[in-house]
């Protein structure tokens, strides 16, 4: 059998990400229409990996921002080009646009100021170097 650590945040990260995931797909009586971009962040090689897929993004419309707190990106993508010449337009429905943000807390041993990213064939990849230093120290008793 194999012994699970006591956490007693455990429970409360439970329910921020509840909120997170009500906040991010709406409130709204509809269903949700726009679609939830998957984000994966793994540990690799004391490397912490950040990976979303944004298809039909381009790399001028992501803006990435990293601080002692974690990881925010945001998005936004029109497929029509609101600018024409001459003619203003006016949108009474726009399903073209789409929009993303998310800010996903970082671990106190993440080196947020070495942060990197790249953005290729839709994957928007995020690198951040970790402290191998422990987090925890063994304490003699006298």
């Amino acid at each position: 059998m194999q012994l699970i650590k006591f956490d007693p945040l455990r429970d409360v990260q439970t329910i921020e990400d509840e909120i997170e995931s009500m906040l991010r797909d709406g409130w709204s009586w509809s269903p949700a229409i726009a679609p939830l971009f998957a984000l994966d962040m793994y540990e690799e090689d004391n490397i912490l990996v950040t990976e979303v897929a944004l298809p039909q993004f381009k790399k001028d419309e992501i803006k990435v921002r990293v601080d002692s707190g974690g990881v925010e990106i945001a998005a936004t993508h029109s497929s029509k080009d609101d600018q024409k010449k001459g003619a203003a337009r006016r949108y009474y429905r726009q399903e073209s646009r789409q929009d993303y943000w998310r800010r996903i807390n970082l671990p106190p041993e993440a080196e947020w100021a070495a942060a990197s990213g790249e953005f290729k064939d839709g994957m928007l990849t995020i690198k951040i170097p970790l402290n191998p230093s422990e987090t925890t120290k063994s304490v003699d008793i006298k």
